[in-house]
C-alpha cells in the first residue's frame, strides 16, 4: 500500500515502528534509514539517512530519538524533527530493544560472548550503570511496578535462556527464570497495557503474571505447525497479535487472539512479518 501511495518502495527490511502522534517512523534495517510518514493516509514525509544497520528507535525527549543499530556499536542521537544527528553513544556490540524509566534510557546490547543491559542517561547521552545478563539478550519491557524484563534466547543451544526481573531503582536482578530446555530459544517479550502480563514465542505463546515464581509449562496459545516470528499486544484492548512467517519466502500471516486465546480472525500479509505497531 505504502508504494503505491508514494510511487516508490519503502526499502529493504522494515524493522520496526516509533510512532509519535500522527507520524511513524520506519526503522529500515539494510537500507540504513528511518522513513518517516503520516499514519493516517500512509504518505511518506521523508527520509533519515546516516545510520549502519538500524533496528530500533525510542522517542527520548521532545528534540531527540535513540537508534539502536546491528554492526556499529554505537547509539545514534538524533533530531526526529529535522533528522539531524546529534551525537552517538559507543557499545560493545549489537543493541536491540529500548525502554524509558526515569531519565534513563535501558537498552539491550549483546555479542558473541556477552549480554548486558545499558543505563543510558538521556540527559547527558551517557552510559552510567551496565547489569551483565544471559546470553543473546533479544527483548526488554517495564512492568507497572517498574520492574525491568530482559529476555535472553541462550544462543544456538550454547546455554540455557534465561529471563531476568531487575530492578531499576539498585540495578540489582531480583529473579532469574531459567528454561529447563536448552533448544527453548524463547523472544519476543512483550506486556499488556495493565503492566502486569508478559508473553513470549517459544514454540508457542507463553504467558506470564509478573508476580509468577515459576515459568509456564504450557503454551497458552499453541502454535500449531505455524513459524510464529513477530508478537505484540494491543495496550488498549489486549487483543494478541502474532505472525507466521511461514517459509520466510511467501507472504506470512497475522493471528489476531482475545485475552482468553480465541482466535478472532487472521489475514494476509507482506513477506516476514516481524512487528506491531499500535495506532
Amino acid at each position: 500500500m505504502y508504494e503505491s501511495i508514494n510511487n516508490s518502495s519503502l526499502g529493504n527490511v522494515a524493522q520496526s515502528i516509533e510512532i509519535l502522534n500522527d507520524t511513524g517512523y520506519i526503522v529500515i534495517n539494510n537500507s540504513n534509514k528511518i522513513e518517516v510518514i503520516t499514519l493516517s493516509d500512509l504518505k511518506r514525509i521523508k527520509s533519515i539517512e546516516g545510520f549502519q544497520s538500524p533496528r530500533y528507535m525510542k522517542i527520548v525527549g521532545a528534540n531527540k530519538s535513540y537508534v539502536t543499530d546491528l554492526y556499529a556499536n554505537t547509539i545514534a542521537v538524533f533530531n526526529h524533527h529535522t533528522g539531524e544527528q546529534i551525537t552517538s553513544i559507543a557499545t560493545q556490540g549489537w543493541t536491540e530493544e529500548i525502554v524509558l524509566w526515569d531519565n534513563m534510557a535501558l537498552v539491550v546490547e549483546r555479542n558473541e560472548t556477552t549480554s548486558r543491559l545499558l543505563f543510558i542517561d538521556i540527559n547527558t547521552d551517557k552510559i552510567s550503570h551496565t547489569i551483565p545478563v544471559g546470553k543473546f539478550a533479544n527483548s526488554i519491557v517495564i512492568d507497572k511496578i517498574n520492574k525491568v524484563w530482559v529476555l535472553c534466547n541462550g544462543g544456538t543451544e550454547e546455554e540455557l535462556a534465561k529471563l531476568y526481573r531487575i530492578n531499576p531503582a539498585d540495578f540489582t536482578i531480583e529473579k532469574t527464570f531459567t528454561f529447563p530446555d536448552i533448544k527453548a530459544s524463547p523472544s519476543k517479550l512483550v506486556i499488556d497495557g495493565e503492566g502486569e502480563t508478559l508473553y513470549f514465542l517459544s514454540s508457542g505463546i507463553f504467558k506470564l503474571n509478573i508476580n509468577a515464581t515459576n515459568l509456564p509449562i504450557q503454551a497458552f496459545i499453541s502454535a500449531d505447525n505455524k513459524v510464529l516470528y513477530g508478537l505484540d499486544i494491543d495496550p488498549n484492548n489486549g487483543d494478541i497479535y502474532t505472525s507466521d512467517a511461514k517459509d520466510y519466502n511467501q507472504s506470512g500471516e497475522v493471528f489476531r487472539y482475545n485475552i482468553h486465546g480465541k482466535l478472532l480472525d487472521q489475514f494476509k500479509v507482506g513477506v516476514i512479518p516481524n512487528e506491531f505497531g499500535f495506532y
